[in-house]
C-alpha cells in the first residue's frame, strides 16, 4: 500500500501488482486487484499479460478534469482484453454523465465496442450522445455514431437528431492500419432544415489522409426538388483546402417559416460559393446570390395582398486577409431600385464598418412586416449617404 500526495491531490495504490519488461514486447504485467485512487478518480486493474491477454479495468473517473485539463463529467466503464497479444480481442463499455470539453457539453454519452481480433474479426462499435450544446449554448441534439465489420472493410452510420437540423449517413470503407489513411464511399446522405429534406443525389468517393490530415471529397450534389447545392469540384480540407459550390433553383417560398409574419417572398435563387485557405494565410473567400424577377407579397388587414415585383436582386461577398465586402442590388419598377456597398474589417477592434447606400424609389411598405408596432408605413424613399462606426453600432449619414 502506497498513500502520498500527486499535484496537491491525495495517491492511494493498493493491491498485488507484478511488472517485468521485455524487449521487443509488451511488459508482462499481472494483478489480482489493483487499485488507483487519485483526485477522486479510481482505476482498478485485474488480470494482465502473460503470453496472452487476460486483463480487466475498470474507471470511475469523478474528477477527469485532474487527468486532462478543461474535462468535465464524471466517467465511468469498463474494459477487458483477452487472447493474443499482437491482436487481442477487445470489450469496452463506457459512459459519461454532465460532460464538457472546449466549450461543448453534454447530459450523457455511452461508447460500447466489441472488437475481436483487434478488428480483424467482424466488430461492433457504437456511441451516443445525448443533449449536446456547442460553445454558444445552442442545442445540437442527439449524435450517434455505429461502425460494423473489420478494419480494412466496413460500413459507418451517423445520425444527428435536433431542431431545427436533423441529419444521417451511411458509408463503406476500408482503413490502413500503417499509414492511418481511410478510403471510401458516402452511399446515404440525408439532412433536414425545418421543413426542407435534402438528399445526397449519388453515391461519393471519399478520403482520409493522415500525414496531411486531409479529407477529400468528390465533386458530389445534394437535391431537395427542384433544388440542388452541389460540389462542382472535389472538396479538399485540411491545413491548405479548397470549395466551390453552387446553389441553383432553390424556390425562396421554401423560407416562409424564417420570414417576419405578412411577408412573402417569391423567387428561384442560385448562386456560387469558393472558398481557398493556406497554412500561414488568411483564407479568401467570394459568394455571389442571385434572384432574377420575383416577387413580394404584403399582407393586409383588409383586402387583397399587396404584390410589388422587381427584376433583379444579388448579393455579393468578399473576405480576404484585411475585410470582408458585401454588396447588396435591386432593381425594380415596383420596389423601386437600391445598392448597399459595405466592408467590415473583422479583425480590428470594434470591427469597424464603411460603405454607401444609395435608395431611388423604394418603397417603405417594404418595411412593414420588420416593425409589427407600426399599424400603416407607405411612401417611397431616395437617398444616397453613407455608413461608418462599427458593425455593433452603424452610422449613417
Amino acid at each position: 500500500n502506497i498513500f502520498g500526495q500527486l499535484r496537491d491531490q491525495p495517491l492511494r495504490l493498493d493491491g498485488p501488482i507484478r511488472m517485468k519488461m521485455l524487449e521487443h514486447a509488451w511488459p508482462r504485467v499481472s494483478s489480482t486487484g489493483f487499485k488507483a485512487d487519485w483526485a477522486g478518480n479510481s482505476v482498478v486493474l485485474d488480470g494482465g499479460l502473460q503470453e496472452q491477454w487476460s486483463a480487466g479495468v475498470s474507471l470511475d473517473l469523478m474528477n477527469a478534469g485532474a487527468l486532462v485539463p478543461g474535462l468535465q463529467g464524471r466517467i465511468q466503464g469498463h474494459m477487458a482484453l483477452t487472447g493474443s497479444e499482437r491482436t487481442p480481442d477487445i470489450m469496452l463499455d463506457l459512459s459519461a454523465t454532465e460532460g464538457a470539453y472546449a466549450g461543448y457539453a453534454l447530459k450523457s454519452a455511452r461508447l460500447e465496442a466489441v472488437i475481436p481480433e483487434f478488428g480483424d474479426a467482424h466488430s461492433d462499435i457504437s456511441l451516443q450522445i445525448i443533449g449536446a450544446t456547442n460553445e454558444r449554448g445552442l442545442a445540437l441534439g442527439n449524435l450517434s455514431f455505429a461502425a460494423k465489420g473489420v478494419v480494412r472493410d466496413h460500413q459507418l452510420e451517423l445520425a444527428l437528431e435536433g431542431a431545427p437540423l436533423s441529419m444521417t449517413a451511411q458509408l463503406a470503407g476500408s482503413l490502413d492500419p500503417q499509414t492511418g489513411n481511410w478510403e471510401g464511399t458516402w452511399q446515404v446522405g440525408q439532412a433536414s432544415l425545418g421543413e426542407m429534406q435534402w438528399q445526397l443525389s449519388a453515391p461519393v468517393n471519399l478520403a482520409w489522409l493522415n500525414l496531411p490530415r486531409e479529407l477529400r471529397v468528390d465533386g458530389h450534389c445534394w437535391q431537395s426538388m427542384p433544388a440542388s447545392f452541389c460540389a462542382t469540384e472535389p472538396v479538399v480540407v485540411g491545413p491548405n483546402g479548397r470549395v466551390v459550390l453552387h446553389l441553383k433553383d432553390f424556390e425562396t417560398l421554401r423560407l416562409a417559416t424564417f420570414m417576419p409574419e405578412g411577408l412573402s417572398w417569391l423567387a428561384a435563387v442560385e448562386g456560387n460559393v469558393t472558398a481557398e485557405w493556406r497554412q500561414g494565410q488568411a483564407p479568401v473567400a467570394h459568394a455571389l446570390l442571385r434572384t432574377g424577377s420575383g416577387e413580394v407579397r404584403l399582407a393586409k388587414d383588409e383586402g387583397e395582398p399587396l404584390s410589388l415585383r422587381y427584376d433583379q436582386l444579388s448579393v455579393a461577398l468578399q473576405a480576404d486577409a484585411s475585410a470582408v465586402s458585401s454588396t447588396v442590388t435591386l432593381a425594380s419598377a415596383d420596389l423601386g431600385n437600391a445598392r448597399l456597398d459595405a466592408t467590415i474589417n473583422p479583425f480590428a477592434e470594434g470591427r469597424p464598418v464603411t460603405g454607401e447606400v444609395a435608395l431611388s424609389g423604394l418603397r417603405l411598405e417594404l418595411l412593414q412586416p420588420f416593425l409589427p408596432g407600426l399599424s400603416q408605413l407607405t411612401g417611397l424613399v431616395s437617398a444616397d449617404g453613407r455608413l461608418d462606426g462599427s458593425l455593433a453600432r452603424p452610422r449613417y449619414w
